[in-house]
C-alpha cells in the first residue's frame, strides 16, 4: 500500500486508478470517460491528482506542454442559467492572458475566448460550441487536448432556449469531440445516479 502526502492530506493506494488515467489519455480519443461513485468516494481528489502531478508534471500549468487540459469542476461554481453556464466555461482572451501574464494564478477551468466572440456567443449570434469546437482543434494540432468536467448533474434543467436542454446539447458536443473527431479526451465525474 504506498501513501503519500497530497494537499497535506494522505492520499492512499490510488496507483491503479492513476495509472488507468495516465493509459488513457495517452490513446487516441475514441470515447467519453464516465466516471461515476458515491459522494466523497475520492473522484476529483484523483483527477485532480493525474492532472497536476502526472499530466502537467512538476513545470507550471501556463506552459506549454504535452497536454492542453480544460478541467471544470462544477462543484464550485453557481450555475443558475445558460448566461452563467457559459461565465463558467469562458473569459474574454485579453483578461486570460493579463491574468497569467501579471500573476500566473489563472486556472485551467476557462476557455479564453476572443472578446467580440464572446459578446455574440452571449446574444445568441454564435454558437458556443462551433467556437469551443474552433479553439479544441486549434490546441489539439500541439498537443493532446483534454476536457475534464467534474459534477455535471448541475447542468440538468437547464435550457440554452425554452427548448433546447442545454445538459443534452453539451454531451452531444462532447460526443462529437471523441467519437466522431478524435480531437479531444473528455471525462466526465458524476455522483448522481441519473448518469448510471
Amino acid at each position: 500500500m504506498k501513501i503519500e502526502t497530497y494537499r497535506g492530506a494522505p492520499f492512499v493506494d490510488r496507483e491503479e486508478e492513476i495509472e488507468f488515467f495516465v493509459d488513457w489519455f495517452s490513446e487516441v480519443p475514441q470515447r467519453i470517460l464516465w466516471v461515476y461513485g458515491p459522494k466523497s468516494s475520492g473522484k476529483t481528489t484523483v483527477i485532480e491528482y493525474v492532472v497536476e502531478k502526472r499530466l502537467l508534471g512538476e513545470g507550471n500549468w501556463w506552459e506549454e506542454g504535452k497536454f492542453w487540459v480544460k478541467y471544470i469542476n462544477l462543484r464550485r461554481k453557481l450555475i443558475s442559467s445558460y448566461k452563467t453556464f457559459l461565465h463558467a466555461f469562458i473569459v474574454p482572451e485579453d483578461v486570460y492572458k493579463e491574468t497569467v501574464e501579471n500573476n500566473k494564478s489563472f486556472s485551467l477551468r476557462v476557455f479564453p475566448i476572443e472578446r467580440k466572440n464572446l459578446k455574440e456567443i452571449e446574444a445568441r449570434e454564435k454558437d458556443l460550441f462551433e467556437v469551443l469546437m474552433e479553439k479544441i482543434e486549434e490546441e489539439s494540432r500541439h498537443r493532446r487536448a483534454i476536457l475534464i468536467i467534474d459534477e455535471i448533474q448541475k447542468l440538468q434543467d437547464l435550457y440554452i432556449n425554452s427548448e433546447r436542454e442545454l445538459l443534452k446539447e453539451f454531451l452531444n458536443f462532447c460526443v462529437s469531440l471523441t467519437k466522431e473527431k478524435h480531437l479531444c479526451h473528455v471525462v466526465i465525474l458524476t455522483s448522481n445516479t441519473v448518469f448510471r
